[in-house]
């Protein structure tokens, strides 16, 4: 192994059971007894989930999977985006790498040699900013024929995902009070942008998409998953993936080479293909929304 692991920051709430699946998953990748990891654990918005979070928090405390453990326990609720902005920045400030997974997420036994490769070869390129470890369903990646193992994709995937610090800082400069247009990567980011511009969307996955799109920055998809996203309940915050898209199991996938395919126009409508919604259903909630910040404004 010629790379030093990635340190990996997991974000946690209450969900025990599914965290336990991503520890386990962790554990079956070799180098998770190499690696160093950070959780940052949410603290409960009400006395009901206090009893969830002391789960979770000593299912952390115990755990022995990794090379070096460090726990930041939050002592209010920060809330999903707050946790994680500031959990980045802070592993950024001991280091210049991060692999970031949250409590909802599955990987496969490769997943973590998969993105410290990437990691370690894609460093220097400046045209990706991320990589991640979630891909399409094999229909689609079918469809636009990809002949790669990887290819680039302007809209990035949160689900479980790795960048560098100075491509995250040069991320963070970018302007978005002027959206750029993203009809060629699904409509659903017309009603996330609706509901962000009136202040209703508290997503930091949103501006980081937007911020690849302006800036023209790739994120790496692998043409096979390396992650299951099992979030899909109660607890799922700004989930806008209940499609039966992202619902289908993983594999374990060895890859012989890193080598990628440019983002072309198939590899656009791969995405759209993916997030798109039904045209009823998005014309549906383009009124809704458009209506409803209407009378509110006119509330006001």
């Amino acid at each position: 192994m010629k790379y030093t692991p990635a340190p990996i920051a997991i974000f946690c709430y209450k969900r025990l059971n599914l965290l336990k699946k991503l520890l386990k998953s962790l554990e079956k990748n070799k180098e998770a007894k190499l690696s160093t990891v950070f959780f940052f654990s949410d603290y409960s918005k009400d006395k009901d989930s206090l009893k969830e979070i002391k789960k979770v928090r000593k299912l952390i405390k115990d755990n022995t999977s990794f090379k070096r453990k460090i726990i930041i326990l939050r002592d209010k609720n920060y809330g999903l985006k707050k946790n994680i902005l500031t959990g980045i920045d802070y592993v950024f400030t001991k280091y210049k790498k991060i692999i970031v997974l949250e409590d909802d997420l599955e990987v496969t036994k490769n997943f973590l040699q998969t993105t410290n490769i990437l990691l370690d070869k894609y460093k220097n390129n400046h045209l990706i900013s991320t990589i991640t470890g979630y891909s399409f369903p094999n229909h689609y990646i079918r469809k636009a024929n990809i002949k790669k193992n990887f290819f680039l994709l302007k809209r990035p995937s949160s689900w479980g995902w790795a960048t560098w610090k100075s491509k995250w800082i040069n991320l963070k400069k970018i302007d978005i009070s002027i959206e750029p247009n993203t009809k060629n990567y699904g409509n659903d980011l017309k009603i996330m942008s609706i509901k962000n511009k009136n202040g209703n969307f508290n997503s930091w996955a949103y501006d980081w998409t937007i911020k690849h799109l302006k800036s023209h920055k790739f994120c790496i998809y692998p043409k096979f998953s390396l992650i299951r996203n099992n979030g899909f309940d109660n607890y799922a915050t700004n989930n806008f993936f209940k499609k039966k898209n992202f619902f289908y199991d993983i594999k374990n996938i060895s890859f012989k080479n890193y080598l990628y395919q440019s983002e072309n126009e198939k590899i656009k409508i791969l995405s759209k293909s993916n997030y798109d919604m039904n045209a009823i259903v998005f014309l549906i909630k383009f009124i809704f929304f458009k209506l409803f910040y209407e009378a509110s404004k006119n509330t006001k």
